[in-house]
């Protein structure tokens, strides 16, 4: 097994620290206490069983990011403000609680490269292996593997209900190109992926690299996935004209035969009808601050989540297609210029 980046470790050894601070064993630990704690409402759960994570209050945004993704068949792509908390939420969190319940038998996990998914995979498995409040109320689950491809066994069979519950449950990891392909885990096929960092500023400036890594998704790992049943959901921000949060537009703009949208994209800027979403964590004065600093273009792509270049004299959105019978000539305005070079 492959040592881990001393920066990972550091990382790692932190979140332990807190972990042991903050996530104490409850102290009742009743079998009726133990089911109650486990059915709460996920953002209540993750306060519950992660509060070394999450130490503000949520906002209304953090729900309704939430329930936008999960849908069965139906790729959505979450892009949200530069530290909205949709990695921990969404590439954590929710993972975590899925298979602690049994709802999922096999994940993938993706990024640019291989190393960098297996990372984000440790960090569930921290709290798999170490959490006291998670081993409390779910029992010593059993975790075996490699960093880029490990299993996890629930001691406790999950409890009989309408949807399917699985005692065990595989993850892996894989960067941009590898195939998923023919992949199993017992009798299942991959049953979600997660996509995370899978797109860079440089990789956005390359449209031939774009082209690419859209490519993989819809070829290599959507037909990879459990037909029907499979959950898709791929988390990042905007980078410019042509991103691949552009292409999820696109695809949610498209409709299969039933009517059905071909895909979901959730978009959540910093700020909503000029005002902040998230008091407690960017109160109004610093994003006004961290807008000066960091200049209007990359406010405009990490935090209002505009994919224009607002240096361009001429902006894709405003142009048009029209026919002439739909214009009327008496409302238009007759507009020339003229270049003093000439």
């Amino acid at each position: 097994m492959r040592a881990w980046s001393r920066e990972h470790e550091l990382i790692c050894g932190q979140m332990l620290e807190h972990m042991h601070r903050r996530a104490l064993p409850f102290e009742d630990q009743g079998e009726q206490a133990r089911l109650e704690r486990r059915r709460q409402p996920f953002l209540q759960w993750c306060r519950t069983y992660l509060p070394h994570y999450f130490d503000r209050p949520f906002a209304p945004f953090h729900g309704r990011m939430v329930r936008a993704v999960g849908e069965a068949g139906l790729p959505t792509f979450v892009a949200a403000f530069r530290g909205a908390g949709k990695s921990v939420l969404l590439a954590l969190a929710r993972p975590l609680r899925r298979v602690l319940g049994g709802e999922c038998p096999y994940m993938l996990y993706g990024s640019q490269v291989q190393r960098l998914a297996a990372q984000t995979m440790h960090f569930l498995r921290l709290e798999l292996e170490h959490n006291p409040r998670i081993r409390g109320d779910y029992g010593q689950i059993g975790v075996q593997g490699p960093e880029s491809e490990w299993v996890l066994e629930l001691p406790d069979p999950p409890r009989a209900g309408p949807e399917p519950r699985f005692g065990s449950a595989k993850l892996e990891a894989f960067g941009i190109g590898m195939s998923p392909r023919g992949r199993r885990f017992r009798q299942w096929r991959p049953w979600e992926f997660l996509g995370d960092d899978l797109e860079t500023a440089e990789l956005a400036r390359n449209p031939g690299r774009e082209t690419r890594l859209w490519d993989w998704m819809m070829d290599e790992v959507v037909p990879a996935l459990e037909p029907e049943k499979f959950v898709f959901t791929v988390l990042g921000t905007t980078f410019g004209p042509g991103c691949m949060m552009e292409r999820a537009r696109e695809l949610a703009g498209r409709r299969d035969g039933t009517g059905r949208p071909l895909g979901r994209l959730f978009l959540q800027p910093a700020l909503e009808e000029g005002c902040t979403v998230w008091p407690e964590r960017f109160p109004e004065h610093v994003l006004a601050r961290l807008r000066q600093t960091i200049g209007l273009r990359n406010w405009l792509r990490n935090y209002a989540l505009v994919a224009e270049d607002p240096s361009r004299p001429f902006q894709p959105a405003w142009m048009g297609a029209y026919e002439p019978q739909d214009i009327e000539p008496e409302r238009l305005d007759v507009v020339c210029f003229l270049d003093p070079a000439l």
